[in-house]
């Protein structure tokens, strides 16, 4: 094996770093100072770095997990999505409504609300999308795609209806925009509590 290897396996240092160690002079192999990191050395070869022996590399586990033909290991619902999405529009409608007052820890408040609200929803959902193909027999990066495809599209198309929200009621009419959309994600989220579970 190759010496910035060897150093690497064992943990000293990244592959590249390791190479920069044997190239300043500081790695020695049998006693006898080394500047190639391609030298081919084993565990016999007593390799030491700033003059302490390094032991070689940690043996290797592997470890199998059966996993029945049809079920995808991260299609779990553990915390479930049908309850996640609803209350992640929730809790981002109540953020965006925080960001009114004209109190700057509760504007904070509310956009760290709004944020986590956002993600939440965009999580559950860029993931519920390829789990749901799956556990229908639907190609999963088609269906990743197409989610993909909307949510810019969505955020094109309604992000340009910021500007006039702006000009007509300032930050008051965004926010209301963003409300609105949320309450109608919200609301499509319900109904999805109703469709027939496929994981």
């Amino acid at each position: 094996m190759r010496l910035g290897k060897f150093l690497a396996h064992a943990g000293i240092a990244s592959r590249r770093r390791a190479e920069d160690l044997v190239r300043a002079g500081r790695v020695s192999v049998a006693g006898v100072t080394v500047r190639d990191p391609a030298r081919d050395v084993d565990e016999g070869s007593a390799v030491a770095v700033d003059g302490k022996p390094v032991a070689g590399a940690e043996p290797h586990e592997f470890w199998a997990l059966h996993k029945p033909a049809g079920v995808v290991s991260t299609a779990k619902d553990t915390h479930g999505r049908r309850t996640v999405l609803p209350l992640g529009c929730l809790l981002a409608v109540a953020g965006g409504l925080l960001t009114l007052p004209p109190s700057l820890p509760v504007v904070v408040t509310g956009l760290a609300l709004l944020t986590a609200g956002f993600f939440a929803v965009h999580g559950v959902a860029s993931g519920w999308v390829p789990a749901r193909a799956h556990a229908g027999g639907v190609a999963t990066g088609q269906a990743a795609s197409l989610y993909l495809f909307t949510y810019y599209l969505g955020s094109s198309v309604f992000g340009s209806l910021a500007g006039p929200a702006w000009s007509q009621a300032a930050w008051p009419g965004v926010v209301a925009l963003a409300v609105l959309l949320l309450s109608v994600t919200g609301g499509l989220s319900l109904v999805l509590r109703r469709t027939p579970t496929l994981l």
